[in-house]
Parts: structure tokens; sequence; C-alpha cells
């Protein structure tokens, strides 16, 4: 499968994080997994060959010459301040001007006090 145009088309220089939400863990059949999984070089195959059931995790990845960061969260099971503690110890003050959500999140408004910014695929 290639990578979706819909999302490649929303990253560029300014955009230093991708929150990637689903309602299960982590797999290969997770939406946009084979996109994800492009961008960072095939880190998230490579995570899961080694893991069972993951239901948060990050990764930090080099994309336009500078630090990415990607957070995947299960969002049936990782509740809101768990993502935001993650991403507070993970992702500095300089990062959190700009963020994509990827996927299945009802409720985003959580993420306001975050990220200047935040769009939604």
């Amino acid at each position: 499968m290639m990578p979706e145009p819909a999302i490649l088309t929303r990253l560029g220089p300014g955009l230093k994080v991708l929150l990637w939400m689903d309602q299960s863990p982590l797999s290969e059949e997770t939406p946009s997994f084979e996109t994800v999984n492009y961008l960072l070089d095939g880190l998230v195959r490579q995570h899961l060959k080694n893991q069972t059931a993951v239901d948060q995790v990050s990764f930090v990845h080099t994309l336009f010459g500078e630090s990415f960061w990607v957070i995947y969260a299960n969002a049936a099971v990782v509740d809101h301040k768990s993502i935001l503690k993650s991403m507070d110890a993970i992702i500095p003050q300089q990062a959190r001007d700009r963020a994509l959500v990827l996927g299945k999140a009802a409720d985003i408004n959580w993420l306001e006090k975050f990220f200047k910014q935040i769009e939604v695929v």
C-alpha cells in the first residue's frame, strides 16, 4: 500500500508532532499504518516485531532536517492525562506550535492547552 497523499500534503517544516490515535492496540492493520511507517523509515513495523499489544508508544525521527515526534495512543484504554504527561516529557516547548492529529479522536479539546494549532486528518 502507498502512503496517503491526504496526510503527506499536510506535512512541512512547521509540523513537529503527529498524534496518531485509534480505538485498538497498534498493529499493521491500524488505519494509516503504512503512511506513518513510511514517514518513520520503517521504525513502526520494526517496533511491532519486538512487542505485543502496544497501547501507547512514542517515536522521534528526523523530518525536514528537524526532530519529528509521533505519538500513538489507543484511545480506548489510554486517557488524555497519560498522553499529555508523555508528550510533556519528550516534546520540547519550541516544538509545540503545531500538531497533526491522525485517526479516531472524538474530542481533542484537551490538546488545546498543549499545542497552539491543531489540525485533524
